[in-house]
């Protein structure tokens, strides 16, 4: 029964944030999350005594969820390096004659002059 004690109390830092927010997302009315489902996994594990195999589900599943952080925000930092690329200006067609303006000032309606190989400068407003 020693080591079963030292799995429990190995399972309290990777399992114990997962069942609160089981808590959270079920008091909110979203019982079926996934924080539900691996406390259940766990739990489940712990009442038919398989105690390495709980505390490994919970262990896998929060590795699995660092990794996905990373991945987001590797991806997040990806996509911002993309959006500043843009060109700070853009050339736009007045009186039939070119004319280059802050992005930001091109408003709906501006016919764009885009040359070959020249990026698109636009924000979102």
């Amino acid at each position: 029964m020693g080591a079963n004690w030292i799995i429990l109390f190995a399972y309290l830092p990777v399992g114990l944030p997962v069942i609160k927010d089981a808590s959270i997302s079920i008091s909110k009315g979203e019982v079926f999350s996934e924080f539900f489902l691996m406390s259940i996994a766990t739990i489940g594990a712990f009442i038919i005594q398989e105690y390495p195999e709980g505390v490994a589900v919970m262990l896998f599943y929060a590795v699995g969820e660092v990794f996905q952080t990373l991945a987001v925000s590797k991806a997040k930092r990806n996509i911002k390096a993309l959006l500043d690329q843009r060109p700070d200006e853009v050339t736009i067609i007045k009186d039939n004659k070119p004319a280059t303006v802050k992005a930001e000032q091109a408003a709906i309606g501006d016919i764009i002059q885009l040359k070959p190989g020249e990026k698109l400068g636009l924000t979102a407003n």
